[in-house]
């Protein structure tokens, strides 16, 4: 029984990360000052195919995650949540359109929201990877970054980030100001985030199958 209660609130506390990320994306796809480096990418991706944005987020997941597994990242049960939630909750939120009203609100309910989307993702990120439950794809890819080169999570994080701005724009994802902001502040973001949760990176291939920490 208490084996079942501690991976039932990890789950719970996973969750609530993933819906947390979740509308910190979305803080930055309503601000309309630019998508975050990843989303430029789905964004761009979308355009040249029928799925929507939390579709191709979803899709794009599960490549990544595939990728990651390649460089030495193994998945576990959270790393499949990110995959299909954060795409899931995107998609409700989005077309609730209560952002979208507050961003028309001018200039300053924008630059709100951008900053919203660095503290709302940095700590999602935090939190759902404290449970110890597995990983999510983009994060999955970091970690194996900084495990193969020694480099900071920050600096991984931003080069990764400034890679898919790149590619997305080339597909003809929309990039601003919001987009360069979240860029260069998302990895100092989820790395303040890891130091407040306790994550430490170079051990996080213990977090992968569950059964680890239960």
């Amino acid at each position: 029984m208490k084996i079942l209660l501690n991976l039932l609130w990890r789950l719970l506390v996973l969750n609530c990360g993933l819906f947390i990320f979740a509308v910190g994306i979305s803080c930055s796809v309503a601000s309309n000052l630019g998508l975050p480096a990843w989303d430029v990418l789905h964004q761009g991706i979308s355009f040249h195919t029928p799925l929507t944005l939390g579709q191709v987020i979803q899709v794009s997941g599960v490549v990544i995650l595939l990728i990651a597994f390649w460089l030495g990242a193994k998945p576990g049960i959270g790393s499949f949540f990110n995959i299909f939630f954060i795409g899931f909750w995107i998609d409700i939120i989005l077309k609730s359109e209560i952002l979208s009203t507050f961003s028309a609100l001018g200039l300053w309910a924008q630059g709100l929201l951008v900053l919203a989307c660095l503290l709302l993702a940095g700590l999602g990120a935090g939190l759902y990877t404290r449970p110890a439950l597995g990983i999510g794809p983009r994060d999955s890819l970091m970690v194996a970054l900084v495990r193969k080169t020694g480099y900071r999570v920050a600096l991984i994080r931003t080069i990764m980030e400034i890679s898919a701005i790149l590619a997305g724009w080339l597909l003809g994802g929309v990039v601003g100001i919001g987009t360069l902001v979240i860029a260069f502040g998302i990895g100092p973001a989820v790395e303040l985030s890891y130091h407040l949760f306790g994550v430490q990176v170079h051990h996080v291939r213990k977090i992968s199958p569950i059964v680890e920490n239960i």
